[in-house]
């Protein structure tokens, strides 16, 4: 926190300004009531964490809000999720990673990811890793479809 430029610590308030309510990619809603710590950086993003364990998987859960309380407010589109990943599988990872879906190799499987987590009709919240493997861009629609999506669930 001492190296971010933080215009305003919402802490774990949920109301006004610091409610981080967002659509995903399948018009469903979102987050509003999710009690994680937020705070606004000084251009506007809007960052919320949360820590979550369950099964083989200890991680903090990020949300990256890129345009604050702009609209449009949807996974995907201006909503991105990442992870702080402790750990998987026992084994220690600590890096922050955008969502993925990992295979039995403990590997992300893009073509699933994308399928899956970041199509018309889907969450949205691994479109952060489509645009991580697109190097950090929007992919195109060619781009998408070379990754494993579908054409026609192209999300943006």
């Amino acid at each position: 926190m001492p190296y971010l430029r933080i215009s305003k610590d919402c802490s774990t308030n949920v109301q006004g300004d610091c409610e981080m309510a967002y659509t995903y990619l399948n018009n469903t809603s979102g987050g509003a009531d999710v009690s994680y710590t937020r705070f606004f950086l000084s251009d506007g993003t809007l960052i919320s964490i949360g820590a979550i364990n369950y099964g083989n998987r200890s991680a903090a859960a990020i949300l990256v809000d890129v345009n604050g309380e702009k609209k449009p407010n949807k996974m995907g589109i201006d909503v991105f999720g990442f992870y702080y990943h402790i750990r998987r599988n026992g084994q220690a990872i600590g890096k922050i990673l955008p969502n993925c879906r990992f295979d039995e190799s403990n590997q992300c499987d893009v073509k699933k990811t994308i399928q899956e987590d970041c199509a018309i009709g889907t969450y949205g919240f691994s479109c952060s890793y489509a645009i991580m493997a697109n190097g950090w861009k929007l992919p195109t629609k060619e781009d998408y479809v070379r990754m494993g999506g579908d054409a026609t669930k192209y999300p943006w």
